[in-house]
């Protein structure tokens, strides 16, 4: 049965490996637990989840064991690349699971503007038959989402919302004119308070692959305009656990005792990350929160 996908928190969920670089799937496994422990919505496969350098047949690895653990939780499946046929198939493999809805992202490096992009996400929304979110990333795909384009596209059944990680209120402000019916995300784990503040629905952010209870305190508390001392604890911690996504959180869950290993696919080295220390002070702060119980509703 589909799950509603009005979750406030959404996890870019991290993919663990082991030292040869094989899917740890026990560490998943505890993963999984955390989130739906905390009642997290799970984006498999996206930038955080290193999908671009998995290879597609250990993507439908991970897709066919987390489907298999019969999740309470709402699953989201990253759709994101350059090459359209590929995500169009990746798409029909994952809509045949139980899986909830995707992540559409703009296209990598190609920068395309209002027409390219209308074309693209109109194929993937078209093939879908979940619900999507459209993602704006442009430091990692080197273009923003176009307005125009989600404007166009606002009256597509299946776009539900948007993930803004452009770090931009006056581009949000663009994105809730565009669709002002559609549920738009925080996508940076620092800025949730002034998104709330412009009428955010929440966050799908990374933090909370560290601190999944306490960062939906942080959420919750910054949809509802109370600025706690939750708030005031994860805008600190936020910055350290964003740093070199997804290195920052492999480092701290595996010294954390969560997973093996902090193990990442190249390009990516965890050797390169080079907050550790502050890392550790920041787990210090946040986990007094992480094991506070919160209402989830």
């Amino acid at each position: 049965m589909q799950k509603s996908i009005e979750n406030p928190l959404w996890t870019a969920l991290i993919t663990p490996f082991d030292q040869r670089g094989r899917i740890d799937f026990d560490s998943l496994i505890a993963l999984l637990e955390r989130q739906q422990e905390a009642e997290n919505g799970i984006v498999l496969l996206g930038s955080t989840g290193e999908g671009l350098a998995i290879n597609d047949d250990d993507k439908k690895r991970i897709v066919d064991f987390v489907c298999s653990q019969n999740l309470r939780v709402p699953l989201m499946i990253g759709v994101g690349g350059h090459l359209l046929s590929h995500q169009l198939q990746w798409i029909s493999f994952c809509q045949n699971h139980p899986i909830d809805a995707f992540m559409l992202v703009t296209p990598y490096y190609a920068k395309p503007g209002y027409h390219g992009q209308l074309k693209w996400f109109s194929e993937l929304l078209d093939r879908s038959e979940k619900p999507c979110m459209l993602y704006n990333v442009p430091k990692r795909t080197g273009c923003p989402l176009n307005p125009d384009a989600v404007n166009n596209l606002s009256g597509h059944e299946n776009f539900f919302g948007i993930k803004d990680a452009g770090g931009s209120l006056e581009e949000l402000k663009k994105y809730r004119e565009a669709a002002p019916e559609a549920r738009i995300y925080c996508g940076n784990d620092d800025l949730v308070w002034e998104y709330c503040r412009q009428g955010a629905s929440g966050l799908v952010g990374v933090m909370s692959n560290i601190w999944p209870k306490a960062t939906r305190r942080y959420v919750k508390d910054c949809l509802s305009g109370n600025r706690t001392e939750v708030v005031k604890a994860s805008e600190k911690a936020s910055l350290a656990a964003s740093n070199q996504n997804p290195l920052a959180a492999k480092s701290t869950l595996h010294k954390k005792r969560v997973i093996m290993t902090p193990h990442h696919l190249p390009p990516l080295d965890s050797k390169d990350l080079d907050n550790a220390d502050e890392l550790m002070e920041m787990d210090r702060l946040m986990s007094q929160f992480d094991n506070q119980e919160v209402k989830t509703s």
